[in-house]
């Protein structure tokens, strides 16, 4: 009644007032503050942002060796635009992989790709239930090239987690994820939370795309790392005393994870050690059968005075001296 009173009595005989309604600022919350701060370092590294879409088909999940425990959670349209769109995806590895294919088809040479957006679980019924789904943010990377390996996007994630103040993590070896190479896959946990899977693209998979280059993948569960995240950063002094570097090589063999050899220097030079830094792989059959050597930069200062060469040499011999007992490791001379 009151537009049709406006419309015969007129509006332009309407008095104008202001609405009445109080203002607020707007912010970021905790998530899309972290989530700003991984897309500036992803970008400074050089990398490019996609947007996907959070449907997949079955094929696609096939194509990709998604797991059949990952698959079950899968949710089915009941009215999807075509089977390309038929399901929610329970993954973004398959949407990160069509694009990697385009890439390639192309004749793009060095691709650094990032995608963050959702993947949607039915993990107990929801659906069924009339309740939604678990949602979760996502960070998705792909990436090819010539001078991209495993280190390459190990060291990028070192950093997105450095960004948002993680800064204690463990590597542990991923073998049974078969998206990936069996051999050159890891987890970053948390705790018992797996915050992040990464590593190379199964060569199944990159055949089943046609992706003639090694590729390189990560899941990153940002839902998961806000939990752990600290959006504001504390600083430190800077330091009075000098820092005394050393580098370090050893012989181990083959199936010993370079994760596990850093968290046993990290926990035995204890507060001395400032930084760690893996720099080199180096194979060859005179280091012997299934051998690998292994090289470190280490870096160690103490806060409340000069460390004399006697004291990191001594502290040189112990970790040394672990590492043999622990993993048979040699020094490489």
């Amino acid at each position: 009644m009151q537009k049709k009173f406006g419309r015969f009595y007129g509006y332009d005989k309407l008095d104008s007032t202001l609405i009445k309604a109080d203002t607020t600022l707007g912010i970021r919350n905790k998530e899309q503050v972290i989530q700003k701060k991984v897309k500036e370092v992803l970008v400074n590294s050089g990398f490019s942002e996609i947007y996907t879409y959070g449907f997949v088909s079955e094929k696609d999940l096939e194509l990709s060796n998604i797991d059949s425990e990952i698959k079950k959670y899968a949710i089915t349209l009941k009215n999807p635009l075509s089977d390309e769109y038929k399901l929610m995806r329970p993954s973004t590895i398959p949407s990160m992989l069509q694009t990697l294919a385009t890439n390639s088809n192309k004749k793009n040479q060095d691709v650094k790709l990032f995608d963050l957006s959702r993947s949607y679980r039915n993990m107990n019924k929801e659906v069924e239930q009339g309740e939604v789904p678990l949602q979760e943010n996502i960070l998705t990377i792909g990436m090819y090239g010539d001078e991209i390996d495993f280190y390459t996007l190990k060291g990028i994630l070192e950093n997105v987690l450095e960004a948002i103040n993680i800064l204690y993590y463990d590597v542990e070896k991923e073998t049974q994820n078969s998206s990936y190479h069996p051999g050159r896959c890891a987890n970053i946990k948390i705790g018992t939370d797996v915050v992040a899977t990464f590593g190379e693209a199964n060569p199944e998979v990159l055949e089943n795309y046609m992706i003639s280059k090694r590729a390189y993948l990560a899941e990153v569960n940002l839902s998961k790392l806000t939990k752990y995240a600290k959006t504001i950063k504390k600083y430190v002094e800077v330091p009075k005393f000098p820092a005394v570097e050393r580098d370090i090589a050893i012989i181990v063999d083959e199936n010993v994870e370079v994760g596990k050899i850093e968290k046993l220097v990290k926990n035995k030079a204890r507060k001395l050690l400032e930084s760690i830094k893996l720099f080199d792989i180096y194979r060859n059959e005179k280091l012997g059968t299934n051998k690998k050597s292994v090289a470190y930069s280490l870096i160690f200062r103490d806060k409340n005075k000069t460390l004399s060469d006697e004291e990191v040499n001594n502290l040189m011999e112990f970790i040394i001296s672990e590492l043999e007992k622990k993993f048979g490791a040699k020094l490489r001379k």
